[in-house]
């Protein structure tokens, strides 16, 4: 009797337990959250799947530069394309801007990223602003990321732009992929990932243009990216 009883009691922590962890990994009521997919192709490529959380009768907005400072006069440009939102919301892409609306409810936003990957020493670096841009403050930011080969490191950035706070969490996932998340990002910071992959991994095709308009934009190769090395790294600050 004694022993089924002590079974009975670890069967219902063990359980309550359990209800405990799940009810931590849904969004907490009333706030808002995303959950940040991303996926390095062989092409370049990076193709991100968001999925949002937004309380009832509450709409947000979402406004994401395509153009970022690295200094002297240049401007590292992004191009997103093929981007929509499944649920209730909206997406519109400029040539200097991406812009995301969410009504409440959860909704999915899909686009793929070109611009991406720069070579940074003898090595690539992919770089993207996760969340950044927002009308109001998130509760969790949870990143994960994926490439076809290995990532060799992460460095996350979270809170104002030109900030350099590490994010709440960064990590390697066991040298297979990178998982980051960021607790309570204010309306407008910003949540800045790079990851570095090893050369050859995958083309480099990030462009790198004068602010002035008046010269062509040009792709980072290895010879080029090397003498841009240095200005790219501003980027870990979100310089805009």
């Amino acid at each position: 009797m004694l022993k089924n009883w002590g079974v009975a009691i670890f069967i219902a922590a063990a359980m309550t337990s359990a209800t405990a962890i799940g009810a931590l990994a849904q969004p907490l009521p009333g706030t808002v959250s995303t959950e940040v997919r991303m996926k390095l192709e062989r092409d370049s490529k990076l193709s991100i799947t968001e999925t949002v959380h937004v309380p009832d009768g509450k709409t947000v907005k979402r406004t994401v530069p395509l153009r970022l400072a690295v200094g002297n006069d240049l401007e590292r440009q992004y191009q997103v394309t093929d981007a929509r939102v499944e649920g209730k919301g909206s997406a519109n892409v400029g040539d200097d801007k991406f812009s995301v609306t969410f009504e409440g409810g959860q909704a999915t936003l899909t686009y793929t990223v070109v611009g991406a990957v720069a070579p940074v020493g003898d090595a690539l670096e992919v770089r993207w602003q996760v969340a950044g841009g927002w009308d109001t403050e998130l509760d969790k930011v949870a990143v994960t990321f994926s490439a076809p080969d290995s990532p060799t490191s992460v460095n996350c950035l979270a809170g104002p732009v030109g900030s350099s706070q590490p994010c709440t969490s960064a990590d390697l996932a066991d040298g297979k992929g990178v998982r980051a998340q960021e607790i309570k990002l204010g309306a407008g910071e910003r949540v800045d990932v790079a990851i570095g992959l090893s050369a050859g991994v995958v083309p480099p095709n990030a462009v790198v243009v004068e602010q002035s308009g008046l010269a062509a934009a040009f792709a980072l190769t290895p010879v080029s990216g090397a003498a841009l090395g240095g200005l790219l790294v501003l980027l870990l600050g979100g310089v805009a």
